[in-house]
């Protein structure tokens, strides 16, 4: 058996694949865990688990010295933090994979929507290497912002209301 806490693994794909691909049963250990706080997957699921998946656990220390780590020896290739923990990972559980394996690690997301991340891993504390800077968030800083607050029941019509006022304004500058 496997118990699944909110100190453990994290009800999610995981769960979706070794069920069978069956929402019915997600539904149950979902509804489970939040209101226990822990879920007991049956011998079936457990084993289907441990059969397939690893995990490891790390430390945000970890996560930032394997962004510097990688920055400095790989001609300044900067992981987002969430490719950084699936690289130390993949280094951390190296030694549990066949000498011939071959480990392919996805970065999903840019650096630069991590500056602060990215500044302290790098230990810089002004400007970012030209690597954690990204054309089209830079672009999207400059943008008009516009921050409405208002009473939920008001919500809709006021979404209306303010689309509409943005369809008039592009229509009357196009």
């Amino acid at each position: 058996m496997i118990l699944i806490t909110n100190q453990g693994l994290t009800p999610g794909p995981t769960l979706y694949f070794t069920s069978g691909r069956d929402p019915g049963k997600i539904r149950q250990w979902m509804d489970e865990f939040h209101g226990q706080g822990s879920v007991r997957l049956d011998s079936q699921t457990a084993n289907e688990i441990q059969q397939g998946f690893i995990s490891a656990s790390l430390t945000d220390e970890q996560t930032l010295s394997t962004i510097a780590d990688v920055y400095r020896s790989r001609d300044g290739y900067l992981l987002d933090p969430h490719a950084a923990v699936a690289v130390a990972a993949a280094d951390t559980l190296s030694n549990t994979f066949a000498a011939d394996t071959k480990v392919v690690c996805l970065a999903t997301a840019h650096a630069a929507k991590f500056p602060d991340v990215i500044r302290k891993a790098l230990a810089v504390g002004g400007e970012l290497p030209e690597e954690a800077v990204h054309k089209s968030i830079e672009a999207v800083k400059d943008l008009c912002r516009h921050v409405r607050l208002c009473d939920c029941t008001k919500l809709a019509p006021a979404l209306t209301r303010a689309m509409q006022s943005v369809t008039k304004y592009r229509k009357g500058s196009a």
